[in-house]
């Protein structure tokens, strides 16, 4: 996951930041093809609800509709396989593309976090960037 995600993510996350999670109980689904990992999605689950930490698609796999399959199939799995029934999710304001992608499925903006990630170009707001908090209801998922 780490490797994936180190293709396209300007902060990516540690391998022992991954091991850490999964070793916390996070679950997690991937997309392969010719038995590599394409794309993965990466919950931390709590009582009914969900919280996607991370979701990537491969540099050379994206605009496919990959990222969509995978978080409509996974959000469809929380609800049906473990009763989750809502999604949280942060995401940086200027993530255009993930921002489209979480609205399609039914995300709706709950709050913003002022400067919560690291800036990936430089801003007057001292280096820092806003993220947009979000859910999903998944009562009605549907795959």
């Amino acid at each position: 996951m780490a490797t994936l995600e180190a293709q396209t993510a300007a902060f990516p996350w540690s391998t022992d930041q991954y091991r850490e999670s999964l070793t916390a109980g996070c679950c997690g689904w991937s997309i392969r093809c010719d038995d590599h990992m394409v794309g993965f999605a990466l919950f931390s689950v709590v009582a009914d609800e969900a919280s996607l930490l991370n979701i990537a698609v491969g540099a050379r796999w994206q605009r496919r509709g990959l990222g969509r399959q995978l978080l409509a199939e996974t959000l469809y799995r929380l609800h049906a396989g473990r009763g989750v029934v809502r999604c949280l999710l942060e995401v940086r304001v200027s993530n255009t593309a993930a921002l489209r992608l979480y609205e399609s499925l039914g995300f709706e903006v709950l709050s913003r976090r002022k400067n919560y990630y690291r800036a990936i170009a430089p801003t007057t707001s001292g280096g820092r960037e806003d993220a947009l908090v979000m859910q999903c209801q998944l009562s009605g998922m549907s795959r």
